[in-house]
C-alpha cells in the first residue's frame, strides 16, 4: 500500500487543523444568521401588504412594518435618533469583531457561538439603518396577540436577543461555580478551625507557663505559626482531593487552553491511536510542569520536536511536547507549578499547542 509523501501529509494534517479552526470559531454560524435574516426580509417586502397574515393562531402573524426607530420606539424615529442608533450598531459590531480576535485563543467554542449569533443580530439590522436609512428597518415578526404592546420584530432581533440570554445565562453559571468553590473553601477552613484552637494552645504553652507574661512578640510568632500551620492543613485537604497516579498528585494544569485531541484519539492523519493529549493555545504560553520531580530529557527528538521528560518517582513519567522554548536542562528539579517551558510548534505539528503525554513504568 502506498503512502503520502510527508510533505503531503503536512498538507493534508493543515488543512484538516484550519477546516476544524474554521467550524468551530463559528464565524460561518454569523453569515448563515445574516444570509437568513436578508432573505426573510426580502420576502416579507415581496409577500406581505398592509394587512396581516395569521401563522399561529393567537401567537404568530406576519405584519409588514418599516421601523425607523429601534425596538418598542427607544429613541423615536426622529432623524438624530435614526442616526443615533446606526452609530451604536457600527461601535457594537467593531467592538464585537475587536474582542472576539484579540480573545480569539482564550474563548471557548460556546462563548465563540454566542458572540457569532450576537454579532448576526447587529449586523442584520445595521445593514438596514445604513444603506436603507430613509426606508428603515423591516419588521414582520408580530406577537402582539400574544403579548399586547410587544411591537414587530424580525429575526436579527431574535438573534440578539437570544444571544444576550444566553450570555447572561453563562455568566450566571460561571458565577454559581464561582459561588460553590468559595463555599468549599470556607467549609474547609471551617473544618480545620477546631485544630486552629488546639495549635493556638499548644504554641501559647511552648512559650510560656505564666499567661502574665507573654509579650506582643510571643504572639505575633505564636500567631504566625499557627496562621502556617492552618495553611499547611488546608493545602493538605486540597491536595487530597486532587487527582493522582501511582502516589504522585498531579497539582496543577500545565497550560489552559482547548483540548484538540485527545488520548487515544484516531485520526486519518495518524498511524495509530493517539499517545497524548494536545491542548491549543498561542505560541509562547508559558507551561507549567504538572508535579514535582526531576528533568530527565531536554532536547530536540524527531516528531516530538522540542521535548522535555520529567520523572516523578513511582514509574510516572509526563513528556511536554513541540515546545517553541526550552527553560531548563536534564539534572534540573523542578516543583510542580514551575514554568519548564513555552508553547509553540516545532517537530511534526500543524500550529502551536502542547502535546502532554504521561507515562507509567514507560508505558501509555
Amino acid at each position: 500500500m502506498s503512502t503520502l509523501p510527508k510533505s503531503n501529509e503536512k498538507i493534508k494534517e493543515k488543512c484538516i487543523h484550519y477546516l476544524k479552526e474554521g467550524f468551530f470559531s463559528f464565524i460561518w454560524l454569523a453569515i448563515l444568521l445574516v444570509i437568513i435574516d436578508v432573505i426573510t426580509k426580502v420576502l416579507a417586502m415581496q409577500y406581505l401588504g398592509n394587512g396581516s397574515v395569521e401563522v399561529i393562531p393567537h401567537l404568530l402573524k406576519f405584519t409588514l412594518v418599516f421601523n425607523k426607530g429601534a425596538a418598542w420606539g427607544f429613541l423615536g424615529d426622529e432623524l438624530v435618533g435614526r442616526i443615533i442608533l446606526v452609530i451604536i450598531s457600527w461601535v457594537a459590531m467593531i467592538a464585537i469583531i475587536a474582542y472576539f480576535i484579540v480573545k480569539y485563543k482564550t474563548l471557548n467554542k460556546l462563548m465563540k457561538a454566542i458572540l457569532m449569533v450576537i454579532l448576526a443580530g447587529d449586523v442584520g439590522n445595521l445593514i438596514d439603518r445604513t444603506f436603507y436609512f430613509n426606508r428603515g428597518v423591516v419588521d414582520f415578526l408580530d406577537i402582539t396577540d400574544f403579548i399586547p404592546g410587544f411591537g414587530v420584530f424580525n429575526f436579527a432581533d431574535s438573534c440578539l436577543v437570544v444571544g444576550i440570554l444566553m450570555l447572561c445565562v453563562y455568566f450566571i453559571v460561571l458565577w454559581i461555580k464561582e459561588l460553590v468553590k468559595e463555599g468549599k473553601a470556607n467549609r474547609i477552613k471551617e473544618n480545620n478551625k477546631d485544630k486552629s484552637i488546639e495549635l493556638d494552645l499548644q504554641i501559647t504553652e511552648n512559650f510560656t507557663e505564666d499567661i502574665n507574661s507573654v509579650s506582643i512578640e510571643t504572639i505575633q510568632v505564636a500567631q504566625a505559626q499557627v496562621e502556617q500551620k492552618v495553611a499547611a492543613l488546608i493545602k493538605e485537604d486540597e491536595e487530597s482531593r486532587m487527582p493522582s497516579i501511582n502516589g504522585v498528585v498531579l497539582a496543577t494544569l500545565p497550560v489552559n487552553g482547548q483540548i484538540t485531541s485527545r488520548f487515544g484519539s484516531r485520526s486519518s492523519i495518524r498511524s495509530g491511536a493517539h499517545t497524548g493529549t494536545d491542548i491549543c493555545c498561542a505560541s509562547g504560553t508559558p507551561i507549567k510542569v504538572v508535579a514535582s520531580g526531576t528533568v530527565t530529557f531536554a532536547e530536540r527528538n524527531g516528531s516530538y520536536g522540542n521535548l522535555i521528560k520529567v520523572d516523578h518517582g513511582n514509574g510516572v513519567e509526563t513528556w511536554y511536547a513541540h515546545t517553541s522554548k526550552m527553560l531548563v536542562k536534564k539534572g534540573d528539579t523542578v516543583k510542580a507549578g514551575d514554568i519548564i517551558a513555552k508553547v509553540g510548534s516545532t517537530g511534526n505539528s500543524t500550529g502551536p499547542h502542547l502535546h502532554l503525554e504521561i507515562r507509567i513504568n514507560g508505558e501509555h
